[in-house]
Formats: C-alpha cells, structure tokens, sequence
C-alpha cells in the first residue's frame, strides 16, 4: 500500500454486532478478514460489476481479482475455488475518487457489507463521512507534509 492510499476491508453486515466488528489481527499486525468470509461462501463472480468504476486488470496472483490499479484505486478480491476468502479496496486521496467511492459505498448497501478501516473500526457507508476519515488520517497528513516540502 502506498502513502497516498487508505486502505478499507469489506466484510458481510450480519458480522455486525452492535456497532462493532470483531476483528482480530494476523502475526504481521494485518487484519484478519478470512474468517468472515469462510462461513458465507460468497462467489468471487459477485464483485465483477466493480468494473463498471474500476477496470479488470491483470493480477499479481492466482487467486487476486483485481480492479484498477494497485498504486491507485483498487479494489481486491482474494478467493480460493471461486468462494470469496477477502475482500478489500484502497482509495487513492490524490486522485478525485468521488464517483468510485460513491459507486463502491453503493454496491456494498445493496450487498449487504460494511467496511473496516485500517484501525479495526467499522465505518459508515456515507462518502462524506469516509472522505473525512482519510483526511483526518496519518499517512494523509504525512503525504501532504511531504508534499507540500517539495
């Protein structure tokens, strides 16, 4: 993930509990969203509308989907024998990601997921309420003190 990127993971609602996701963590301090998917075997092929926003682009596994591009926008999808293992997709602040988010935010209603932010926090589907998560951010700060000393 590049400093210009805020990264969100997507997990189905009914993981939901009262306002709070229980998340957990891998060794390397990465959170651990494959055990949401596991128990809903959710098909890969349900994300392809995405690329309505993001075009289809070509992978650095086997087992990635991806739309958009890496250093940009993206949005990723991990699966194993076409079920769905993780979900994620990254916003690039320098880059005017409105109409992606918004198409984003919208496609996960109507599917019935949340979001995770990078913190472990459940997030709100309201774009106004994302874009001031990312500004309020570290690395956005970061990016814009690096930015502006050049």
């Amino acid at each position: 993930m590049a400093i210009w990127q805020y990264n969100f993971i997507v997990v189905p609602r009914k993981y939901l509990i009262n306002s709070e996701v229980k998340v957990s963590f891998d060794k390397d301090g990465f959170l651990d969203d494959e055990t949401y998917w596991l128990n809903d075997k959710v098909n890969c092929d349900l994300f392809g509308e995405i690329s309505t926003v993001l075009p289809k682009a070509k992978p650095w596994h086997k087992d990635l989907t991806l739309f958009g591009r890496q250093d940009s926008n993206c949005f990723e999808v991990y699966s194993e024998y076409g079920l769905v293992e993780s979900v994620s997709f990254r916003i690039d602040f320098t880059t005017l990601y409105k109409d992606i988010l918004d198409f984003i935010l919208e496609f996960l209603r109507l599917h019935d997921f949340l979001i995770i932010d990078e913190q472990g926090y459940s997030s709100s589907l309201d774009s106004s309420e994302i874009k001031m998560l990312i500004e309020n951010s570290k690395q956005f700060h970061k990016y814009k003190a690096l930015s502006s000393s050049i």
